[in-house]
């Protein structure tokens, strides 16, 4: 190997090491906490007597407390105090499954993710891309694409494990293990990771500087315009993601056929954010979330207007692109509007509004999907769709202004 290539490879190692640092840290972080109840709800609610649909309520009590404290954490971010608050948030996240493994009765196990959700707010996806912003410099948008792609195999890495887990030991002694990674690998490892600001990597540096977000005069505006977009969309992939079977079936696919089309959604939101990340920087977080409001919006009009034949296939093709790239565009489009000084905050106060849309959407649906009818679910998803392809586009005006 030449010496300009170890060079190099030397230079980009800390970047690599963050992004992949980072990256294990959020699969372990939403394994087991917003994924738990998949796996060891049965087996909770027979040992305990708590239904399953409480079981799983715990994760809305999680998104809600997580809402709670996103402002103030944020905050807390823009100071600097990523290291600490991820530290912290590691050694809650393994007291808080401690708890869940001790559960004997609703209080106890409602206690539990409470605490689960003070540490998802100092541990998941917030902090995490607050700490790229601050450490990364001017790599931090290819870094978060990077991060995305962690995120989005949390569940098919976490599942089979607590899978088998829980077949040999039980959910308690499942609990107890993952909570113990946290003490002893998640917390020292948040520590050590970032505890110092990376140097840019050769060729990093761009010929001219990158503007710090909008004008300070325009962006309370672009905040008002953007908490709606962020809480439409998210609604929309946060309630249909957990009803997506029933959906594909109303769609005309067979249950058979509707899980295998579902079980793609994984591998479309990852595929999406490959796609991004070849496209590196030539193009505005901006134009990246009005691609996705358009395909989110056509993903319903297939079936309303029987585009395609209303094929559940094409339907999941386009409904899973859409998702993938909104899900980028919403942790990357605060940067560009507000700066990395200011991404903590900004990105706190989203996350207050966005978790309490996430936490009522499954249970949105729900009730639309059983008193209403489909019908109606799917036409309010396609308004809140054309919503937020409004919201972006005047944001995109506003940034090229």
């Amino acid at each position: 190997m030449s010496l300009a290539r170890t060079q190099g490879f030397a230079a980009h190692l800390p970047l690599a090491r963050l992004i992949g640092g980072l990256g294990a840290g959020q699969i372990v972080g939403w394994g087991t906490s917003f994924y738990l109840p998949t796996i060891l709800a049965g087996d909770i609610s027979r040992d305990t007597g708590i239904s399953e649909e409480v079981v799983y309520g715990g994760v809305t009590v999680m998104l809600l407390v997580s809402a709670s404290l996103a402002p103030w954490l944020g905050r807390r971010l823009d100071r600097g105090g990523a290291r600490t608050i991820m530290t912290l948030g590691s050694i809650i996240m393994g007291l808080a499954l401690i708890l869940v493994g001790i559960s004997s009765g609703l209080t106890t196990y409602l206690l539990a993710w409470v605490v689960m959700g003070i540490a998802s707010s100092m541990l998941l996806t917030n902090s995490a891309f607050v700490a790229v912003a601050q450490l990364a410099g001017t790599g931090a948008r290819r870094a978060m694409t990077i991060l995305m792609l962690f995120t989005g195999v949390a569940s098919s890495v976490a599942w089979p494990v607590m899978s088998y887990l829980d077949g040999a030991f039980g959910w308690r002694i499942t609990c107890f293990v993952l909570g113990s990674l946290h003490f002893a690998m998640g917390a020292p490892f948040h520590c050590w990771l970032l505890r110092t600001k990376l140097a840019p990597s050769p060729g990093t540096i761009p010929a001219r500087p990158v503007p710090e977000g909008i004008s300070p005069s325009l962006q309370k505006l672009a905040f008002l315009i953007l908490i709606p977009c962020m809480c439409l969309s998210g609604f929309i992939s946060w309630g249909l993601s957990v009803h997506i079977v029933d959906l594909l079936r109303y769609l005309g696919a067979q249950r058979a056929e509707a899980i295998s089309l579902a079980s793609l959604l994984g591998v479309l939101q990852v595929s999406s954010r490959l796609i991004d990340l070849a496209m590196g920087s030539r193009h505005t977080p901006l134009l990246t979330g009005i691609v996705a409001a358009v395909l989110l919006s056509a993903s319903f009009a297939i079936p309303l207007t029987g585009i395609a034949g209303g094929s559940p296939a094409v339907f999941m093709i386009v409904y899973g692109v859409a998702i993938g790239s909104m899900s980028l565009a919403r942790v990357m489009i605060p940067l560009a509007l507000f700066g990395s000084r200011s991404y903590g905050r900004a990105t706190g106060v989203l996350a207050g509004f966005q978790n309490v849309a996430f936490a009522l959407a499954p249970l949105a649906y729900a009730a639309m999907f059983e008193r209403i009818g489909l019908s109606f679910a799917l036409w309010l998803s396609f308004t809140a769709g054309v919503l937020t392809l409004i919201g972006m586009t005047t944001l995109f005006a506003m940034r090229r202004s």
